[in-house]
């Protein structure tokens, strides 16, 4: 099988290096963000026997010594260290050593858990109140390690990931952003066909950038931008015009000296110290797979997936509402929860989870229905128990062509919002298709090296669900059935929702030979990258 898939490693020349970064958080200790085993003790996450596992999952502080900014906001979240270690038994066959580990799932997933809402604090004063505070509906975690201070003669570089939901914003050489900041003007524009997308023209997003570069540069991050590097983390197919309006905003408005551009689906693979893999982003309005061989990315073999969060947590409200139907005190609840997505994500984060099947026949899956709280006035919502893990069936099977489709209207959704939203049905389709896309002398080398990153990734029990799914996907296919025993995962030690920026902050650290400096932008000797334009690999 692929047995150590998700086993015990040896730790990775990236994810090292940040781990020893130094940082001055809880009285100056050291502290690693990484998978708190079920019993918060590190023998839980203790190495499997298996001589092919090479993947750490390890615990950050423990018993008294642990802070919450290193603590899961769910306690159910915490069996992510055991799934972990047990995976390789699930996978070879053999469900006596998984059950006894993978049980704290199914035990747990009754708990509504804590506001899974990541909240680095605020600048205070009088900015206080102008702009929302930094926080992310997606991530179970409390808080990525906190504000970390750097003890570095040069001035670190700011590096910048920007998404379709949420931005990261934060220094090179540090092991978690700053903020992560809600940035919903970012939107990289509509699609009115399933190959044609629309975005903004250049002055519309010099207009947005500004005003949001002036927030991340002097509010959020409270530094002068004049005097450092500036790493960019941006999606494959960015519209033009956006890049062409960030850099006219940070060179000829906030005069920076150099500014690197990086994909940020290739950021992950630093932390894993390999050049060559596969990353799996589940992100917020569409989930993404690319492959990258030797530090360089197959483009020609990206491919996305309509499924993410924004859609799970869409239908999930819509589950919840159709159930309460008859309950008017909770129906009004439900009727709110749909209105905001805000309330929608964190509902997801809190009670949500996907059901697996071991081996041996036992079906992972709770019987218990979930009561969240929704807000500070004392209002609840329960969450009936085959709602919270039906919703993430969208990442493992296409509900349309299952004859879902007026199930999803009575659900209150509208899956016309997401049918153009990427070129797969499924998150299973689109790892095949990008692996039947790559060359065949590559295939064999990327999928050794799966990495799955997003704010969705910590779902709880999505990771070993995808590992089941995915081998069952490659063994279907003849073109890639020969590839399902060198499936590998490699489970990162870092919050799965900023691995790409992490990823930004050691590239940022290390690589400083394909920037684009002020004069060469004002000269125009060097261009900006453009994937369309530089070809496909």
């Amino acid at each position: 099988g692929i047995a150590g898939a998700l086993g015990a490693p040896s730790a990775s020349a990236g994810a090292a290096a940040m781990a020893d970064a130094p940082r001055a958080e809880g009285g100056g200790e050291k502290k690693r963000v990484g998978f708190a085993a079920a019993d918060d003790s590190p023998s839980a996450a203790s190495p499997t026997s298996s001589s092919t596992s090479r993947v750490r999952v390890d615990v950050g502080a423990t018993g008294a010594e642990k802070s919450p900014s290193a603590t899961l906001a769910d306690p159910g979240s915490r069996s992510t260290g055991s799934s972990s270690a047990a995976l390789s038994s699930l996978l070879k066959g053999s469900s006596a050593g998984a059950a006894a580990t993978l049980q704290s799932l199914a035990a747990s997933s009754g708990s509504a858990g804590g506001a899974a809402r990541l909240s680095t604090g605020s600048a205070g004063g009088k900015d206080a109140g102008r702009w929302p505070l930094a926080r992310s509906g997606i991530s179970p975690y409390r808080s990525l390690g906190g504000t970390s201070t750097s003890f570095f003669l040069e001035k670190q570089a700011i590096v910048l990931d920007f998404g379709s939901a949420y931005t990261k914003v934060g220094f090179a050489a540090e092991a978690s952003p700053r903020h992560i900041i809600p940035t919903p003007e970012l939107n990289f524009g509509g699609r009115c066909s399933s190959s044609v997308s629309t975005s903004l023209l250049e002055p519309e997003w010099v207009e947005i950038l500004d005003r949001l570069l002036q927030k991340i540069f002097f509010h959020y991050l409270s530094v002068s931008p004049k005097d450092r590097r500036v790493v960019i983390c941006e999606p494959v197919f960015a519209p033009r015009p956006f890049r062409d309006a960030l850099a006219f905003c940070l060179f000829k408005r906030y005069s920076v000296p150099s500014v690197s551009f990086a994909i940020d689906m290739m950021m992950p693979l630093y932390l894993t110290g390999l050049n060559s893999g596969v990353v799996i982003d589940c992100g917020y309005r569409s989930s993404r797979v690319l492959a990258t061989f030797a530090g360089v990315p197959v483009i020609s073999a990206f491919r996305s997936a309509s499924p993410g969060g924004q859609r799970l947590a869409k239908r999930l409200a819509g589950m919840v509402k159709a159930a309460v139907a008859g309950n008017s005190k909770e129906s009004v609840v439900a009727t709110k929860v749909v209105q905001n997505p805000k309330a929608s994500e964190d509902l997801m984060v809190q009670c949500c989870y996907a059901t697996f099947t071991l081996p041996g026949g036992e079906t992972l899956k709770s019987d218990k229905d979930a009561k969240v709280a929704i807000d500070k006035g004392g209002e609840t919502l329960t969450v009936p128990a085959c709602c919270r893990w039906q919703c993430c069936e969208l990442f493992f099977r296409d509900q349309q062509a299952a004859g879902s489709g007026g199930h999803a209207h009575e659900e209150g959704l509208a899956d016309d919002d997401f049918q153009d939203a990427g070129s797969c049905a499924t998150l299973t389709q689109a790892f095949v298709e990008c692996l039947e896309n790559c060359p065949v002398d590559v295939r064999g080398a990327v999928v050794q090296n799966v990495v799955v990153v997003g704010g969705c990734a910590s779902i709880r029990g999505l990771l070993p669900r995808l590992a089941i799914e995915l081998k069952a996907a490659l063994l279907k296919c003849p073109k890639t059935a020969a590839l399902a025993e060198r499936l590998r995962f490699t489970p990162l030690d870092y919050a799965p929702v900023a691995a790409a920026w992490t990823g930004a902050s050691v590239f940022a650290s290390v690589d400083s030979g394909h920037d684009l400096s002020v004069a060469d932008y004002s000269n125009g000797s060097k261009l900006l990258p453009d994937w369309s334009r530089d070809g496909f690999v």
